[in-house]
């Protein structure tokens, strides 16, 4: 991590994640699709399955990035061996990763729910009450302010967690280093980080929203067939994108 990585590499590694996604394409949407479906079956259980959620988060991470890793290599990816959680390098350490993970998400969000916690109140209740009169009391420019707040605390917890799994796992590094380490590479490198971020913000809310404008005056029933697979595709190259991220940050 020596040398300032530049915007242009934080665009490209989309493209590298691309080439990672095209040669076996089908294990990654498996492995993928694999934890939608645990989560979607978890989050049946109230409160509970969305702790358990966060808490399992560092591992498929950790899973996902290693199918990267072994395509990348140009290995072949076994999709059984992959999902034993026993094999996963230090998976214990990744479960307390994960246990840190939800605490400080809670503790992120509290200064929001401090100052904005009415404004949140109310929207929930008129929610559950299917209340839509309720709505229009609560200020747009005080929920903005909300969310901005909430926004601004989460995102130096997002950036200390993207890479954390992967020196865990891969580094044997203490939890709290690992944190440090990730926030600190996208600190030192942050004009590939708005590189990345920008291609991602293009495919996932400027191209949807176009799409959404030209099928809505041509074919309305287009976008909902394609929106689904759409979206689960710039899911995956998401994640598919993270393993080249993570080894120009860490593998120089």
């Amino acid at each position: 991590m020596n040398k300032s990585i530049s915007f242009r590499t934080g665009m490209w590694w989309f493209v590298e994640g691309w080439q990672i996604f095209r040669r076996q394409p089908l294990v990654l949407i498996s492995i993928f699709s694999l934890y939608s479906a645990a989560m979607f079956v978890l989050a049946i259980l109230p409160f509970l399955g969305q702790i358990i959620n966060i808490v399992l988060l560092p591992l498929f991470s950790i899973i996902f990035m290693s199918a990267c890793q072994k395509i990348s290599d140009d290995e072949r990816v076994e999709l059984v061996s992959l999902l034993n959680i026993r094999a996963i390098p230090h998976y214990q350490q990744l479960l307390k990763l994960g246990g840190l993970y939800l605490l400080f998400l809670l503790v992120a969000t509290l200064p929001g729910l401090y100052f904005y916690g009415d404004s949140f109140t109310q929207i929930l209740l008129s929610a559950a009450q299917n209340a839509e009169g309720n709505l229009a009391q609560v200020s747009f420019q005080h929920l903005l302010g909300g969310l901005i707040l909430v926004s601004v605390c989460l995102l130096p917890v997002f950036l200390a967690f993207w890479f954390a799994p992967n020196l865990v796992a891969w580094h044997n590094m203490p939890l709290f280093k690992s944190l440090f380490f990730s926030l600190m590479a996208w600190r030192k490198h942050v004009m590939a980080w708005l590189g990345y971020i920008s291609v991602f913000v293009f495919i996932g809310l400027v191209v949807p929203t176009l799409f959404v404008f030209v099928s809505g005056t041509i074919a309305p029933q287009l976008f909902a067939i394609l929106i689904v697979p759409y979206l689960l595709w710039v899911s995956v190259m998401l994640y598919c994108s993270l393993y080249p991220c993570y080894r120009s940050f860490f593998k120089q």
